[in-house]
């Protein structure tokens, strides 16, 4: 992005105006489609605005930790797919996807969302593995939170994975449904949702992630720059209500 554009952006920010005449804490329209992946325990396809990403939940039997024998193991992935962006390099994950991944596995096992005790078939021998795996189709910001909530939706949706042929189906032990709220800030604006322009202008984000009470679970600052106690005390007001927006939104 040229220096025109950004300059062009932060000017807009600091007037309250952003494209397509969307607020400061709005966010792009949502479209969700469920378990399209035929071959997946529970997916979904989510877009917000133009940023689209695919979720899909697979299992496998594996052996429990030492530490939690009687266990289930969750294990959680985000990659791009190759056209996802014209930045995109082939390769290892660079240090951005790696914390997205992070961010994404920590909401969900801070939220308490899974009975991994459910999840265990023989003790100290036998557990279900769950693999969480996202894929972003088209990058244009607002990674973190399409990614988490596809990654919840799909977890929301799933079966209980079979050992055997025969055995009765069983609802996928899940108990509740976290919903991540991502802010950035420019100078003394805060902006919810950005689009990747917007994300090449400001360095300073924080997400924080609910339980389906409303109760936070998670935080997880990044990149450079900090927030104040009021700043903070702003973003979590803003990202509460938003919380309970999208939770309406996606239980229709």
């Amino acid at each position: 992005m040229n220096k025109l554009t950004e300059k062009y952006i932060c000017k807009r920010i600091l007037e309250d105006k952003r494209e397509n005449g969307r607020k400061l804490e709005e966010y792009r329209v949502l479209d969700i489609k469920k378990n399209e992946i035929k071959n997946a325990l529970g997916s979904c396809r989510l877009k917000l605005g133009d940023t689209e990403v695919i979720c899909g939940i697979k299992a496998d039997i594996g052996t429990p930790f030492p530490d939690a024998p009687d266990q289930g193991i969750i294990m959680t992935s985000v990659e791009f797919m190759p056209l996802a962006s014209k930045e995109i390099e082939a390769g290892r994950p660079d240090e951005s996807m790696v914390e997205l991944s992070r961010i994404v596995d920590r909401g969900i096992r801070e939220s308490h969302c899974i009975d991994l005790k459910k999840l265990g078939i023989v003790e100290n021998e036998e557990v279900w593995r769950i693999s969480i795996d996202c894929y972003i189709i088209n990058h244009d910001g607002g990674l973190i939170d399409a990614c988490s909530l596809a990654a919840a939706i799909a977890l929301k949706l799933c079966k209980m994975p079979k050992k055997e042929e025969g055995e009765k189906d069983k609802p996928f032990p899940m108990s509740d449904f976290p919903i991540s709220v991502t802010a950035r800030k420019y100078k003394d604006k805060i902006i919810l949702d950005t689009t990747k322009d917007e994300e090449a202008c400001f360095d300073c984000r924080i997400t924080t992630t609910f339980t389906k009470d409303g109760n936070i679970c998670a935080m997880q600052k990044g990149e450079n720059h900090g927030f104040t106690k009021d700043e903070i005390n702003k973003i979590l007001d803003l990202a509460s209500k938003k919380q309970k927006e999208i939770s309406k939104l996606v239980s229709k």
